[in-house]
């Protein structure tokens, strides 16, 4: 019975430290899975919100694993309520219950904040989202019973007072102590995600050693090691959970197209209805990375230029059709009043644009959709973009047999030759290699802020303000 209870108390240790060591490696991983995450600012309305979490799956899987640190937290808890209650019963205790309150919080938030807005990004057009903007700013501002939310602070606050509770009795070694009080108090802020980041860094500097000075309790150093090399397949399994080939509502391009085309007689008709669906469906919009698959572009239902080729291309040859891609250089003046002001100054000029291009009845011609009829119709009347220069007005973008010239063609630098391709490799390339890499790091944010202004573009000419 002895070597029962004995065994039993074993594996209860090894389990506890085991969960000790995956929380700072879960909650690590999910600071990395955040898109740009050296940017300082933090959410202030849905637009913002709306921006940040749109097609962002590998922020979907962020905040699974942050809510599945909600459980971790509590164990930890609990264990240095264990270890702490001789020598500081009074302070553990407080800090304890801080952080035990403060955990179901971060459950709360993540589970009907973060995990609903997921569910939304899979079901809802951007038309959809811009609707529910009124009820997101209420889920946003944690209006009604949402207030308990305010009280998540105590998790940060809960850990601080643990970890100083642990420095006073000498419990913890300062090199462990220290940087998990770091972690902690760097918590404490509203959400601004490089400061996260730098806190998860300072409680695995704490909390990794000390897990693994529990598993050597009895164990050899070989033990140890098998043991944190286990955590790494379940890291890979999570980076791997957000790559899928499939749309929304189980849609593929194959899918789509067969809907689309359904009935369609001959090439013409089917590049018709293809063009329309990529136009009109896929809106006009900025999506980071620029070179991302197509079946992604149709799940998210935007695009730019690249983008909205990169599908209408794919759709094209779905349907039996021959289709390339053309890469032109035009003026930067095919992005006016698209771009924040900083990055439209600093924009090449010129730069590629790309273009799709479909064999039709013996020629190639151009089927460019990048601009929706909606956003066309926003531009003529705020006089935005192509609508500023009168002789670009009349632009024809109803689908034409022997081509569509589109909007951004209208800038095209005359003398310098296009190239073609039929696939994207050499602008991808030209987007990882020629750009520099300081540039690179900004283009997230860029793209993050053009975004907002196509929302605001759209919000006020469906009459809905923000």
């Amino acid at each position: 019975m002895n070597k029962t209870l004995q065994t039993v108390e074993i594996i209860e240790e090894k389990g506890r430290a085991f969960l000790i060591l995956l929380f700072p490696v879960l909650f690590l991983t999910a600071q990395l899975f955040h898109p740009d995450i050296f940017h300082a600012g933090h959410i202030r309305n849905a637009e913002d919100w709306i921006t940040h979490f749109r097609g962002q799956r590998l922020l979907h899987a962020a905040h699974l694993l942050e809510l599945i640190c909600a459980p971790l937290l509590i164990v930890l808890a609990l264990h240095f309520k264990k270890l702490l209650r001789e020598k500081s019963p009074v302070m553990s205790f407080i800090g304890v219950v801080m952080a035990f309150i403060g955990a179901l919080m971060l459950a709360v938030n993540k589970g009907v904040l973060c995990l609903t807005i997921a569910g939304f990004d899979r079901a809802l057009s951007d038309a959809e989202l811009a609707a529910m903007i009124p009820g997101l700013n209420v889920l946003l501002r944690k209006g009604g019973i949402l207030g308990i939310l305010w009280l998540l602070p105590l998790l940060p606050l809960g850990f601080a007072v643990i970890s100083i509770s642990a420095i006073r009795t000498k419990q913890l070694p300062r090199s462990q102590a220290v940087p998990m009080l770091i972690g902690s108090l760097l918590l404490a802020n509203p959400e601004i995600e490089f400061i996260n980041f730098f806190a998860s860094l300072f409680l695995a500097a704490g909390l990794i050693p000390y897990g693994i000075s529990l598993f050597m309790k009895g164990r050899g150093e070989g033990f140890i090691k098998r043991s944190t090399l286990a955590l790494f397949p379940l890291l890979i399994l999570v980076s791997c959970s957000s790559s899928s080939g499939e749309t929304e509502e189980g849609e593929t391009i194959a899918s789509v197209v067969d809907r689309v085309t359904a009935g369609a007689e001959g090439d013409v008709q089917k590049m018709e209805r293809i063009y329309y669906f990529v136009r009109d469906e896929i809106e006009f919009g900025w999506i980071y990375p620029q070179d991302i698959p197509a079946e992604e572009i149709l799940r998210q239902r935007r695009g730019v230029c690249i983008q909205k080729s990169n599908l209408l291309v794919a759709m094209a040859r779905e349907a039996g059709l021959e289709a390339r891609f053309q890469f032109m250089y035009v003026h930067k003046t095919a992005l006016e009043d698209f771009l924040p002001d900083y990055a439209y100054k600093k924009w090449p000029d010129p730069f590629v644009h790309t273009v799709p291009e479909v064999l039709l009845e013996g020629q190639w011609v151009s089927m460019e959709a990048t601009f929706d009829k909606d956003l066309h119709e926003i531009a003529l009347s705020r006089n935005l973009n192509f609508a500023r220069y009168p002789d670009r007005r009349n632009v024809d973008i109803e689908f034409n047999p022997d081509g569509v010239t589109g909007h951004q063609q209208l800038s095209v630098v005359e003398g310098m030759e296009s190239f073609y391709g039929d696939d994207l490799g050499d602008l991808v390339e030209y987007l990882h290699s020629d750009i520099p890499w300081w540039k690179r790091m900004m283009q997230p944010k860029i793209f993050r802020d053009a975004q907002k202004i196509q929302n605001e573009y759209r919000s006020v000419s469906a009459g809905q303000l923000y």
